[in-house]
């Protein structure tokens, strides 16, 4: 009995002690630390300042922050340690397993969340991985201290000036009233309709309307008085955002070939100076992200696009630095706020997935934007009303798996059957006036049928040309036959695309991917065996060359000199441009001398004789070998020269 009553003294007194003690540690007084950590842990003197002299003098003003690590990292191990083992472990396994890495190759109906083996190894991952929900320790402040982040606060490319001289720059490259209500409204109307880069739309004018004001009020104009407002990070990168989208804007203007290229030069530099500023490329955002993406864009209606797709390097290693590539999309968004930003990451890296994929199918590159994060395909059985946005979404997914998989399976029929399957979902789960012309209500929707047309046929033709090479040229199977079928329709959906496109906007001329797509087109089908002869492909080619000589006779192009005064025809262009003209015009013969049905050989339209200036045909072809090895190794927009060599031997 006694033995009893001693127990239940001594379980009461430790239940006391228990309580007293939490109440205590509950109370006690924590002191607040006046210096920042890294001069607390370098015990150096510390204004506390945000960010404080010290820091600001040693480089590193990005660290100097005022957190306790060593007290945070002490409260844990305190709640952890009060928590039972069975408790927490339950947590860290499903933690672990939602970020356990998949070294499979994606499967063609799988979505493309193993496309990259993911960094989950990283220390910073790891302590992320056990981070329970309310803990204020971030992988931010992990890589910081790990060194993993940049420090410098300005570009070191750049000779570092003083606040005032840093104004005085910024001044020098400002965007003018007249230029911007110029230029915008081009690119709002002929560019972001068909590619838009701009997350927002919406939101950027209101920005650009404030900016607009801010110049009426004089507070971009005084070289003495700096606006500490605009000479911010964040309203740097947006004046650079709107100098990329009046580049690309001055290029769809009614001005000369000439004008045009230097105007949009002149407008990149300063896009690139201002992103100078911002610092770009040790702090990177996605308004510096979305500006290089259209300068690119520019860079390759210029012609430039083995620059473009260099530059998209750098930017897409800067989406990954921003984890654009990671999908999150199973993390709660607690406010709108933070819904916006997540939708504008996503919208960004899929413009960044949209320009690689684009320029990689052209130049025949693996792609760099590959990412855990995309589109499960199996989701278009239940789709059927996606926009054209979304459908050039799926269409650039795809095309990376293509791209992916097509390095060792290039000749696997049955792999480009199951890509025609998917690109056939693709179109049936599209909007109706993407599917059926007849269905489009406005301009704009007619454009976006023949813009999604092209883009589709393109990525057709990509899929089926294991089929047209030399080595099939005697395979008779039904998947070989389906191939070729398809690559016919392709070639033909995607010419009088161009030609319907050309006749209701200029946007098809003074964009480089449509050209890219037309001008493989003429190659392809005026060598291929199947379509060389055809009076339909003949008429065809003869119809989308006169568009090109039309082009290059008008009269803004009259003083041209040199390639270089051309927004896009480079000296290879006009050289293959030459050489197909000569061949379209020699099968065309054969067709009149066998006395097959045709079209006639190819003529100036009446009143366009000076035209043979531009790509005269005094040439004839008959051996490619000979002709095109050194022509298509120069050529940076043809991936397809082996296929050219292939079918021609």
């Amino acid at each position: 009995m006694d033995s009893q009553s001693e127990r239940r003294t001594t379980r009461k007194k430790t239940v006391a002690q228990e309580e007293v003690d939490r109440i205590l540690r509950l109370r006690k007084r924590q002191r607040d630390s006046k210096a920042c950590y890294p001069c607390r842990l370098r015990k150096v003197k510390c204004d506390s300042k945000s960010p404080c002299k010290t820091c600001e003098k040693r480089g590193h003003p990005e660290i100097c922050v005022y957190t306790n690590f060593r007290q945070e990292s002490d409260r844990k191990s305190s709640d952890r340690a009060s928590t039972p083992h069975s408790e927490r472990q339950p947590e860290i396994d499903e933690s672990a397993s939602s970020h356990r890495i998949s070294t499979n190759y994606p499967t063609i109906h799988g979505n493309f969340n193993s496309h990259l083996v993911s960094s989950g190894n990283t220390a910073a991952v790891i302590v992320r991985l056990q981070k329970r929900e309310g803990e204020s320790s971030t992988q931010d402040d992990v890589e910081q201290m790990l060194g993993l982040q940049n420090t410098y606060r300005d570009y070191p490319f750049m000779k570092v000036k003083s606040a005032q001289g840093r104004w005085a720059s910024l001044l020098e490259i400002l965007p003018q009233k007249e230029e911007v209500l110029k230029y915008f409204h081009l690119y709002r109307v002929f560019v972001f309709p068909f590619n838009p880069i701009l997350a927002d739309i919406n939101d950027f004018e209101l920005e650009l309307r404030f900016y607009l004001k801010s110049l009426d009020t004089g507070e971009l104009s005084d070289p003495l008085k700096e606006s500490h407002h605009w000479t911010h990070d964040k309203y740097l990168g947006l004046i650079g955002l709107i100098l990329a989208t009046m580049a690309s804007g001055v290029q769809f203007s009614d001005l000369s070939h000439v004008s045009r290229a230097h105007i949009s030069r002149d407008l990149i530099r300063r896009a690139l100076q201002s992103l100078r500023l911002a610092n770009y490329l040790c702090r990177p955002t996605v308004q510096a992200i979305q500006t290089l993406l259209i300068i690119g864009n520019v860079l390759q209606n210029n012609g430039q696009s083995d620059a473009a797709s260099a530059l998209l390097g750098c930017t897409i290693r800067l989406g990954q630095a921003l984890r654009l590539d990671i999908d999150d999309s199973s993390s709660s968004a607690s406010s709108s706020d933070a819904k916006t930003v997540k939708t504008t990451k996503r919208k960004t890296w899929l413009s960044i997935v949209w320009q690689d994929s684009l320029l990689s199918l052209c130049h025949g590159r693996l792609p760099a934007a590959l990412s855990r994060s995309g589109y499960s395909f199996e989701s278009l059985l239940l789709h059927k009303s996606l926009s054209f946005i979304e459908a050039m979404h799926y269409i650039c997914q795809l095309a990376m798996v293509i791209l992916e998989r097509h390095e060792t399976v290039r000749s696997q029929i049955a792999l480009s059957m199951q890509w025609l399957t998917i690109l056939d979902r693709i179109r049936d789960s599209a909007q109706p006036h993407l599917r059926n012309q007849n269905q489009c209500e406005n301009m704009q929707e007619c454009l976006h049928f023949l813009a999604f047309r092209l883009n589709t046929s393109f990525l057709e033709t990509v899929i089926c040309r294991p089929a047209l090479g030399k080595a099939c040229r005697d395979t008779n199977t039904s998947e070989h036959e389906r191939a070729r079928m398809r690559a016919k329709e392709s070639f033909t959906n995607a010419l009088q695309a161009f030609l319907e496109f050309h006749t209701l906007s200029i946007v098809p001329l003074r964009t480089w991917s449509t050209i890219h797509t037309t001008l493989s087109s003429i190659l392809l089908t005026s060598i291929w065996e199947e379509t060389k002869n055809d009076p339909v492909f003949l008429d065809l080619q003869q119809r989308t060359i006169h568009i090109f000589e039309s082009a290059g006779s008008s009269p803004d192009a009259a003083d041209r000199t040199t390639v270089h005064n051309s927004q896009w025809l480079s000296e290879p262009h006009i050289q293959l441009l030459k050489t197909v003209k000569n061949v379209v015009r020699q099968n065309a013969a054969r067709n009149f001398v066998s006395g097959d049905d045709h079209n006639g050989p190819l003529n100036p339209p009446p009143g366009s004789e000076d035209e043979s200036v531009v790509f005269p045909t005094t040439e004839t072809v008959d051996d490619w070998d000979t002709y095109f090895p050194e022509l298509l190794n120069d050529l940076d927009i043809f991936p397809i020269s082996n296929l050219v060599m292939d079918m021609n031997t």
